[in-house]
């Protein structure tokens, strides 16, 4: 994550080589979870509703993406839900 947000800092704020403090006043101030708004609609929406993602996890299968289309989830719980239904079975063990 400290990678992630190193290149966010490069790319889109335009801090040429970003310190720790850097990443960690980044981290605490827009994605700590104490900070996130896990019920942002806009984000629903324009996500999941759309299928507007790449490589998330339990979320870059079409199935997976077909099936938030159709459900448009609206809350972390829906989230959760559609991975307990789209998460690979083990074969039968």
């Amino acid at each position: 994550m400290e990678k992630c947000i190193f290149h966010i800092l490069k790319r889109h704020f335009a801090i040429s080589e970003p310190l720790f403090k850097d990443i960690k006043d980044f981290y605490d101030k827009k994605i700590h979870p104490d900070v996130l708004d896990l019920n942002d609609q806009k984000v629903y929406e324009k996500i999941f509703h759309q299928g507007n993602w790449a490589a998330t996890f339990q979320f870059s299968e079409m199935m997976a993406q077909n099936f938030c289309k159709k459900f448009k989830p609206s809350s972390i719980e829906d989230l959760s839900i559609i991975t307990s239904i789209m998460r690979p079975r083990s074969n039968g063990k």
